[in-house]
């Protein structure tokens, strides 16, 4: 093996374990961001999207919809569940969007609906921030 095939086989390693550690992280915040959100009808749950390399401009019809909780443990695992596979596709350095196109999302995060305390941005933030961390221990 020479310096060459050694350097190479370094940055590929590098590469994908910075990739696997990228989408450890948005799992993480997806996770958390269904764990946070209000329930009424799992609309906004349910629209937690991830596309990679371009954004998605349309919303989703909740998967599972009723009211007062009742979808909240089904809407949760639907999306967290689904997220994995969004990755099958990606290659390092693809951007990853956590996008969510309901109409009153942004008023929800600035605390304009009375139903939630907001701000889950600067806390996913955090989430996503941690595990990335979590990249140079092993």
């Amino acid at each position: 093996m020479t310096l060459t095939d050694i350097s190479k086989f370094i940055d590929k390693e590098i590469k994908a374990r910075a990739n696997n550690r990228v989408i450890s992280a948005t799992v993480a915040v997806v996770d958390e961001l269904s764990d946070i959100m209000p329930v009424d009808t799992s609309l906004i749950m349910f629209n937690w999207q991830i596309p990679i390399n371009e954004s998605i401009t349309t919303a989703n019809n909740a998967f599972y919809m009723d009211s007062e909780w009742v979808t909240k443990n089904l809407s949760k695992m639907a999306v967290v569940n689904s997220t994995p596979s969004t990755f099958k596709e990606r290659v390092p350095g693809s951007t990853i969007y956590t996008q969510n196109n309901i109409k009153y999302i942004k008023k929800l995060d600035e605390r304009n609906l009375t139903q939630f305390s907001g701000e889950f941005i600067p806390k996913t933030l955090i989430i996503f921030r941690n595990e990335l961390r979590g990249l140079y221990v092993e």
